[in-house]
């Protein structure tokens, strides 16, 4: 244990045991409910706030590593990274577990070959640098099989679903009462549905939707048979 210790506290290993405390702080803090998992679906903003709110440090390095992704965009290993539909906490997250183990070990193997005349800061930031190049790629790999669990889908709203065909579920649809099934291939969906009285829209009656009131949240509709006889 003490060897592990000194070596994750001796440079260049420090440098990532540095950036991986700080991720594994961030996703502690995601466990216990302290950050909203929106991050997750790609808002990095929403990431720096709550970091920020629980104590500060952890948005600067978002932005950070940001900042050094966008910099880095026209270099080939960068572009695999950023080609992942991961998040940016999770791309970085993974680079710096993989940065953290490969320096470790081979700080560990090939320290004691490094001559003596050679400055611990000469070597150790050549060391930084490849245990990078070398971490960008293997984590753009092993998030390949991961990407299906970053799909975002946007969430069909309620005003796209004007022009669809109902079927009215209540017995009688008026100005302030009403409601109809639309069929979504699942389990279906309850609508509030609105229509003058005088249509005399009642249960198992088909109904198109004009129009969403977004104020009162209900469905303008109107009976579909009278609309296919006109």
């Amino acid at each position: 244990m003490q060897e592990l210790l000194a070596q994750s506290f001796a440079y260049p290993t420090v440098v990532w045991s540095v950036l991986l405390g700080l991720a594994s702080f961030y996703w502690l803090l995601v466990l216990v409910g302290a950050v909203g998992m929106e991050v997750l679906e790609g808002s990095v903003e929403g990431a720096a706030d709550a970091a920020g709110a629980a104590g500060g440090g952890l948005a600067d390095i978002g932005e950070a590593a940001e900042a050094a992704s966008n910099a880095a965009s026209a270099l080939s290993v960068f572009a695999l990274l950023r080609r992942r539909r991961a998040p940016l906490t999770v791309k970085f997250s993974m680079v710096t577990l993989l940065g953290w183990l490969s320096c470790w070990y081979a700080s560990a193997w090939l320290g004691g070959f490094v001559p003596d005349a050679v400055p611990v800061v000469a070597w150790g930031t050549g060391l930084l640098l490849l245990t990078l190049l070398l971490a960008i790629p293997v984590a753009a790999t092993l998030l390949i099989p991961l990407e299906p669990l970053f799909d975002t889908h946007e969430a069909r709203r309620r005003g796209h679903l004007v022009g669809e065909v109902v079927e009215i579920e209540t017995s009688r649809v008026d100005r302030k009462f009403g409601q109809a099934r639309l069929e979504d291939g699942q389990a279906g969906m309850i609508l509030q549905v609105r229509c003058d009285p005088n249509r005399q829209l009642s249960r198992g009656k088909r109904a198109l939707i004009l129009t969403y009131d977004e104020e009162q949240e209900f469905y303008e509709v109107e009976p579909y048979d009278d609309l296919l006889q006109k």
